[in-house]
């Protein structure tokens, strides 16, 4: 699961998880953020086969979700995200040195 860098993944996970780091803001790879830090801080994921999320979509649009607005959402966020993902590089190289080449960021 390492190796596929944009997967977005649901997980159960115990008390100790880390919480998810509210600076990175909605549709800007906000998704993405949890699963880079649960790697770089060792936890072990495993795929369970036939467990699917999805997304419901508009009736308004007729079945197809608003892809502009996705797109226009993502690039008002994006200077928020830069700076929300160094970061975040920063915080988890001084928490986790040992994973720093390990983990897709």
């Amino acid at each position: 699961l390492k190796n596929r860098k944009y997967w977005e993944f649901q997980f159960a996970g115990l008390r100790n998880v880390p919480l998810f780091d509210e600076n990175f803001p909605y549709r800007a790879d906000n998704n993405l953020e949890l699963r880079w830090e649960v790697c770089r801080a060792g936890y072990r994921l495993t795929s369970v086969d036939d467990l699917f999320v999805y997304h419901t979509l508009s009736d308004e649009k007729h079945g197809k979700d608003d892809v502009k607005k996705k797109w226009v959402m993502k690039r008002r966020n994006y200077d928020r995200f830069v700076q929300a993902k160094r970061e975040l590089v920063q915080r988890m190289d001084m928490l986790y040195p040992t994973t720093k080449d390990e983990c897709p960021v």
